[in-house]
């Protein structure tokens, strides 16, 4: 990771955002997990869940990576959504971008949301694409082998 100075994982629900993160928090040090369903949960209180209400999300995600940093700690960043605007950010900061996806019927098969709610980006709300590098997530080592890759 001597390229970069945070991580930020983007994905659809139920992909592995959250398992890489705290995977790579516990082989690194001077990291600092930033989930985006905790930001959720206790500072965008006030957001839904439409894309301009995602797109406010990722900005206070950013915000508070930048914090982070300037507190000379590794932010390892996840979140469902991502956009070109944010994106192109990330790079100033030295934050790598990683999408990890993972076949919509596993997901299906454990994530309920994706069967009885709306605004849920893969089903009803479409993925931006953005430039990033990504990964797989088949659900053995291989996928390990693949975050242990990204701490090099």
């Amino acid at each position: 990771m001597t390229n970069y100075k945070g991580i930020w994982f983007t994905g659809l629900a139920g992909s592995g955002k959250t398992f890489a993160s705290r995977y790579i928090s516990k082989k690194m040090s001077n990291t600092f997990v930033l989930d985006g369903d905790e930001v959720r949960k206790h500072i965008s209180t006030d957001l839904g869940y439409e894309l301009e209400d995602r797109s406010v999300q990722i900005n206070r995600l950013l915000g508070i990576a930048k914090i982070i940093l300037k507190n000379n700690y590794i932010p390892i960043i996840s979140s469902v959504y991502m956009n070109n605007k944010v994106s192109a950010k990330l790079d100033s900061e030295d934050i790598i971008l990683i999408r990890i996806e993972r076949d919509f019927e596993d997901l299906i098969k454990i994530r309920k949301i994706y069967k009885n709610e709306n605004n849920v980006i893969g089903k009803d709300l479409g993925i931006e694409k953005v430039s990033c590098k990504k990964i797989y997530n088949n659900g053995t080592e291989e996928f390990v082998r693949k975050i242990d890759e990204i701490v090099k």
